[in-house]
């Protein structure tokens, strides 16, 4: 969708670009002889060429370039009544400073910065202030606006860019830091309540066997029991709830399931 949309654009550009050249050249009184006529029609192939690929821009530099001094060789010193091309050199210049890098770019600046100080030696002109305007205003400013609309949006690329990355790390320290926080709730609760529960299990388990020993342990000795098992499940409710919010054990550590399951155990007799 984005390919057709750009597409799309470069052709209506383009076809911007033939009819106002063509307009200037009525403006100017129209083409006289055969010369004129291959020059206009150049200009009209080359307009409707920036329709095509951005990658054939420094190609499509390096032909403006070389019709124009084509042209001027042709006529030598006989005057041409009108100028033409001009807007479609300006979108030309655009296109390789803003798409072209390396030695394509700078080639491609210098062939158009050329031409019309080549024309003008052939055709005999002496105009040097509008030589150096016709280069700068036709070849090195446009292709200037290309080369900073770039970098303008390489900037904001890596600008944007970098505050997404810093946005992904910001939203993973905190994921991180609760994730820790969990786990030092975890061992903490686990160590109060382990605590208290085995205790209470201990003691219980004890008031039970001692009891036995000594007579039949009755409905006294059933509750003492009742808690006993009560406390081991408690504990076993624990450990699972810690090792959910346990981090991964790591190689050569001690497993966090295994040092909390002595708590789980059955409560040894006496004697």
């Amino acid at each position: 969708m984005l390919v057709r949309a750009v597409s799309r654009q470069s052709l209506l550009i383009a076809l911007v670009c033939i009819g106002l050249d063509l307009m200037s050249l009525y403006h100017g009184g129209g083409p006289t002889g055969w010369v004129a006529l291959l020059h206009v029609g150049t200009i009209v192939v080359l307009d409707a060429a920036i329709a095509l690929p951005v990658r054939t821009a420094g190609w499509l530099a390096l032909a403006r370039a070389g019709a124009e001094i084509a042209t001027a060789l042709f006529r030598g010193n006989t005057p041409m009544p009108f100028e033409t091309g001009e807007h479609g050199s300006l979108i030309i210049a655009y296109r390789a400073g803003a798409w072209l890098a390396g030695p394509w770019a700078y080639g491609s600046l210098a062939a158009l910065a050329t031409a019309p100080v080549a024309v003008d030696l052939l055709t005999g002109r002496e105009n040097w202030v509008g030589t150096l305007a016709r280069v700068a205003g036709n070849a090195a400013l446009p292709w200037m606006v290309g080369r900073f609309n770039t970098s303008y949006r390489k900037r904001l690329d890596e600008i944007l860019h970098r505050r997404d990355t810093e946005r992904r790390d910001a939203e993973a320290a905190v994921e991180q830091a609760v994730a820790k926080e969990r786990v030092v709730i975890a061992r903490d609760l686990h160590d109060v309540i382990s605590h208290h529960v085995s205790a209470i299990g201990v003691h219980a388990g004890a008031a039970r066997m001692a009891m036995a020993a000594r007579e039949a342990p009755g409905p006294v000795g059933d509750s003492l029991a009742a808690v006993e098992t009560a406390s081991r499940a408690a504990m076993t409710c624990a450990r699972c709830s810690t090792c959910c919010t346990a981090p991964p054990t790591r190689p050569g550590s001690p497993d966090w399931t295994t040092w909390t399951s002595w708590s789980t155990g059955p409560v040894r007799g006496y004697g």
